[in-house]
Parts: structure tokens; sequence; C-alpha cells
């Protein structure tokens, strides 16, 4: 099977517990948590066949209050934003979405001439430029060549006739180590979501074919109070299952390797120090500029 690699971390939450802890203690003890200087956060994808696309955020403070209101004031608007393939370079634009709450940056829908040649194509490498308050942040990254998955199916968990867990078989090149991201989306669910790990290396099985099992994304579960977690990573009878299967480079599966590792140690406060390995270059920044060699399939599950 394909190797996750695990990883664990430590937040602010572990000096929180700290606290908590002197708090049943007869004498009480009051800890300030001062604020650090604000991170440009840098998210952004370029994948084969696709426009590429940018979305920049402040950080948010860790003990801060983020309510709907607030929220669209941590998206930055007034970058300076440009990608070139070292042939071709592009500014990319400004849009707001009102009714998402946030704005995002890609290729001027206007200029379909020009903006057609930074479309996504394997084997090219995309450098990303972006300037904020007088501040360069930029990143480099290369879209590898796809590498479909041969098939995919889904068996029923013992314990539930309604639920089925996703399988898929892939032909792995042999030769380097290769890493992949692997992706989601259930019925008409808006985006492609990944379960509490995303990322696979093939040190195992390189070079060779093999089954392996793929999570239906953690959205429902992570963001909702009533969810049962017995139904984690399985799909249901009925679903039309979406899969998007990434290739991707070294720096991008360490990112998504310890930015997974977060999400999962997430109130854990025994666990160990982690930092992101982010791929931006810039003091004052993190996140992830990132490129899909991407392959699609679709599976409708029999009732």
């Amino acid at each position: 099977m394909l190797t996750k690699k695990y990883s664990i971390r430590v937040t602010a939450l572990f000096l929180l517990a700290v606290g908590l802890l002197y708090t049943s203690c007869e004498k009480e003890v009051n800890i300030d948590f001062p604020e650090g200087e604000p991170v440009v956060v840098v998210e952004g994808y370029v994948e084969n066949g696709q426009i590429p696309y940018v979305v920049l955020t402040n950080t948010v403070p860790f003990l801060g209050k983020l309510s709907p209101d607030e929220f669209e004031k941590y998206f930055i608007s007034g970058a300076d934003v440009t990608i070139t393939d070292g042939i071709n370079t592009a500014k990319l634009v400004e849009y707001k979405l009102p009714d998402l709450g946030f704005t995002v940056y890609s290729l001027d829908t206007a200029d379909i001439f020009n903006s057609a040649k930074l479309i996504g194509k394997e084997g090219r490498t995309y450098s990303l430029s972006v300037t904020v308050n007088g501040k360069n942040y930029t990143a480099s990254t290369t879209i590898l060549p796809v590498v479909p998955l041969d098939s995919i199916w889904v068996e029923p968990k013992r314990s539930d006739s309604n639920l089925v867990q996703l399988m898929c078989r892939l032909s792995d090149p042999a030769g380097a180590v290769n890493f992949y991201r692997g992706l989601t989306r259930r019925n008409n669910d808006p985006v492609f979501d990944t379960g509490f790990r995303s990322v696979y290396l093939d040190i195992i099985v390189n070079g060779k074919s093999f089954n392996f099992s793929l999570d239906r994304g953690k959205a429902d579960f992570a963001n909702n109070d009533t969810a049962d977690f017995e139904k984690y990573g399985y799909f249901e009878r009925g679903d039309t299952i979406y899969v998007k299967w990434c290739a991707i480079d070294k720096p991008q599966f360490d990112f998504w390797d310890t930015f997974d590792s977060q999400g999962s140690s997430l109130g854990n406060p025994f666990s160990a120090p982690l930092k992101i390995k982010s791929n931006i270059v810039g003091k004052g920044s993190t996140g992830i500029w990132a490129s899909y060699g991407a392959f699609y399939d679709t599976l409708i599950v029999k009732k």
C-alpha cells in the first residue's frame, strides 16, 4: 500500500492547556498571550488544463474571534500578483466574490488570447510573485506528468450495509520516489476535499501495481457537531463519487504532510512541535504555491 507519512505538532493550545491546569490549583494564574505580527498566507494552484488562481489572507490571532462579519477583512485586496512560465507572463486580476466573502486573483477573463497561454501544462514550471504592502513573496512549481488511477470501485463496510469504502488501483512508475495527493467530492458538494490525511509517497510500492483506499472528505465530519464519526471516510450507497488524483513534488508533499498533521492533532496538548513547511519564499509569509498533474474519475455507487 501507499505510505502515509505521519507527523504530530503542538500549537499555542499547549500553552492554553497549561494555563487551564493551573486554574484548578488554589492560586489562579493568568497568562497573557501577546499577538504576533500578521503573516501573509499565500494559497495558489495551477494544474494541467486549468487556469491558475491565488488567494491571499492574513493570519488570524490564535485567541481572536472570527465572526462572519469579520471574515472578509482577513482577505488581502490590492496585491500585485504575477505568474510566468518562463515564456509568458501575466498579472493576475483581482475578483471579489461577495456571496462567498473573499477575494481571488486569477487570469484576466477579458483577455482570453493571452490568458490561454498560461493555462496549466504538464512539464512547465510556473513562478509566482506576490507583492503586498511593499513586501515581495515568491515561489516556483512544476506540473508533473499525470499518473492516472487504473480503476476505482467500492467495497461494503461489514458493519453497515449502506456504507462503502472507495478503493483505487494504481500502477506506480518505477524509478524516483513519487508523491501524490488524493481528493474526493460527493454528489453536489461544491469543492474537492480530503480525509484527515491527503498525501502519499511510494517508497514501499515504487514501480508496482497495488490497491488502496481513499477516504471521503473530512469536511462533513470536522465541521459538524452532530457528525457520526463511525461513518468517517465512507461513502453511502446512491452517492456519485468524484475523484481527483494528483501527482505533486516533494515541497508540496512536505507542506500538505505538515498541514494535515496540524489539522489532525488540533486540540491535543501533548503533540510534539511541528512547523508547516511552506514553499513560499519571503519573510513574514507561509502557504503553498501548488501544481497538480491531475487525473479525474467518477463512480456512481449503486443502491
